[in-house]
């Protein structure tokens, strides 16, 4: 998780960088163990992340440490 923080200081654009583990007792996690949420300052900085090399690099490092991952975006 450090690693994947570090990216806002790598990469333009990423205002707020938040996560932590599943903690609801509800039993409605599917199986997702953990949350990560971050802020961009626009949707073009998020564009401009999901192709950024810092980024796809940690991607590769991690895909062998996931089973699955769900990705959702939102906008105000």
């Amino acid at each position: 998780m450090r690693d994947f923080a570090r990216l806002a200081d790598l990469i333009e654009g990423i205002v707020d960088f938040e996560h932590g583990p599943n903690i609801s007792p509800e039993g409605l996690s599917k199986g997702y163990t953990h949350a990560v949420m971050i802020t961009f300052s626009s949707q073009a900085f998020r564009d401009a992340y999901l192709v950024h090399a810092a980024h796809l690099a940690f991607v590769d490092r991690l895909k062998p440490w996931l089973d699955e991952v769900l990705v959702f975006d939102y906008g105000i």
